[in-house]
């Protein structure tokens, strides 16, 4: 994004000459001010690598005054518009100037200085975010200050491959790898600060820095890396190379076994089973599996290919199943191979992962970036964000109560709706201090408390020192909007740390 020169310094003053006939400049007049292209950051300057920023010295009364540059930042002078990206036309010799407005090119990446020396013959002190006076040198009062800019450098994405924890060059035309078994692809990118990244291979992607990729399906492929820089206020930048190596799948010497989390769809009761390699077509093998259903067999209806993925086996019940519901699937062993002719190994009682929407987004259930929760306006308790608590390896909130003051933190931020019906709030609680008959108190409100439901909670026979769950049902009598979570710790020298937010429809088994 280019910046531009700020014009609101000549609105401002055209705005006061409007309301007089006629203006007259007062005498002896002495006054710091100034202006960036990116007057809504606070301090904070961030731009993209041969981009420019503008800056504007509105300062009156002074004796001199000029703005000063390194090597590697360039002064641009002339009408620049919204359509210009080469900018050798506009560009001048010389690290000083004496203009009061200046356009500055930055060519080189990292934080690069843009200062400002102005000398008054009175005293006078810059008064915004952060106020600084004059300093007395001499006989003159100096104002210097400098703005440091971030600039961030065009993305060159470098990564590398390993197989079975060796390094491959990245000059190998082919790398073979049997069905089953996995690469890692690392992001080893530094040029460019890149924060995200993907890497798509024979159909499986990976977004980790450092991802591994099972390959299933037997075939040659080629892949892609994929490696951007995105944010609020951050100069952005995409890549996209070709992975120079081809990827040869070829057939396995290992067993062919069932492999990864088995889930329920989210709408069809589907249960999906995933496997490491691919399956020649079948038919009628449900009588190979037994399905236990809260300890009870259930018949299976169904067992068939997954129509976009052959390494998965999509099966279905004969009879309902409901999100409480503990499941667990065996193969007994029957006549379902791999495309390279491996039998499937027999399995037992592998549990089903069940489906579990969550009607409360990310910012307000977990904390990796900060979340969205806020202190209540009477809080005097501290809250942070911390990380490795427990076994708990994910950010968490930390809530501290001491003395007699309230510790009371909200989502409100980030509001969301529910319709007529019974529900399941839950969440995560670590107790690691909390005097005898301690208690807390979530509620589910809305901002007018036209809806407010607590959850008061005792924690009397609970560790501490141990990741809890606690589960609460909530009743909407109606539809309800703009809703919210508070959390509010009851008693003096309290400090308990909270995660994993969760409100979900309640299903009951008839």
């Amino acid at each position: 994004m280019k910046s531009y020169i700020i014009i609101l310094a000549i609105f401002l003053i055209a705005v006061f000459t409007g309301c007089e006939k006629e203006w007259i400049k007062p005498n002896n007049l002495v006054d710091v001010s100034f202006y960036t292209s990116q007057f809504r950051n606070t301090g904070k300057f961030n731009v993209g690598i041969n981009d420019f920023m503008s800056f504007s010295d509105l300062s009156q009364g002074e004796l001199t005054h000029k703005w000063m540059i390194t090597e590697g930042s360039i002064f641009l002078e002339g009408s620049i518009t919204r359509n210009d990206s080469v900018f050798d036309k506009f560009k001048i010799a010389g690290l000083e100037t004496d203009k009061k407005t200046i356009n500055v090119l930055f060519t080189r990446g990292g934080l690069q200085p843009v200062r400002l020396y102005d000398t008054f013959p009175d005293s006078v002190a810059y008064r915004g975010l952060t106020t600084f006076p004059a300093k007395k040198i001499g006989n003159v009062w100096v104002i210097d200050t400098t703005f440091m800019v971030d600039v961030y450098d065009t993305i060159v994405p470098v990564y590398n491959i390993t197989q079975n924890g060796i390094l491959i060059p990245p000059t190998k035309d082919t790398i073979y790898v049997e069905a089953g078994s996995s690469l890692t692809f690392t992001d080893m990118t530094i040029i460019g600060r890149p924060n995200t990244r993907q890497w798509n291979v024979a159909g499986i992607s990976g977004k980790d820095s450092a991802s591994v990729l099972m390959f299933k399906k037997l075939g040659t492929f080629t892949g892609y890396f994929l490696i951007s820089r995105t944010g609020q206020n951050i100069p952005g930048n995409y890549k996209s190379v070709k992975i120079s190596s081809v990827i040869k799948v070829i057939p396995s010497s290992k067993p062919f076994i069932q492999y990864g989390v088995i889930q329920e769809q989210a709408t069809s009761e589907t249960i999906q089973i995933p496997f490491n390699g691919e399956f020649k077509p079948f038919l009628n093998q449900e009588t190979f599996f037994t399905v236990k259903v809260n300890g009870i067999n259930f018949a299976v209806n169904k067992v068939a290919l997954n129509a976009n993925d052959a390494t998965v086996l999509d099966m279905t019940l004969a009879a309902k199943i409901y999100r409480p519901d503990v499941i667990a699937i065996s193969y007994a062993g029957g006549l379902l191979q791999s495309t390279d002719n491996r039998n499937l190994v027999p399995f037992t009682d592998v549990p089903v992962k069940m489906h579990n929407v969550n009607l409360i987004n990310t910012s307000v259930n977990s904390f990796e970036d900060g979340g969205t929760w806020i202190p209540v306006w009477n809080n005097a308790g501290t809250f942070s964000f911390v990380k490795g608590i427990g076994d708990n390896a994910t950010t968490c909130m930390k809530m501290v109560r001491v003395g007699m003051n309230n510790c009371l933190t909200e989502s409100s931020k980030s509001k969301f709706n529910l319709p007529k019906g019974e529900y399941i709030f839950s969440y995560r609680l670590y107790i690691e201090s909390a005097p005898a008959g301690a208690s807390i108190s979530p509620y589910v409100l809305n901002a007018s408390w036209g809806f407010a439901q607590q959850f008061w909670e005792s924690l009397n026979g609970y560790e501490t020192g141990k990741w809890i769950t606690v589960s609460k049902n909530l009743t909407v009598g109606s539809n309800t909007s703009d809703l919210y979570i508070q959390l509010g710790l009851n008693n003096d020298n309290m400090v308990l740390y909270f995660d994993d937010f969760w409100l979900v429809t309640k299903e009951i088994r008839p």
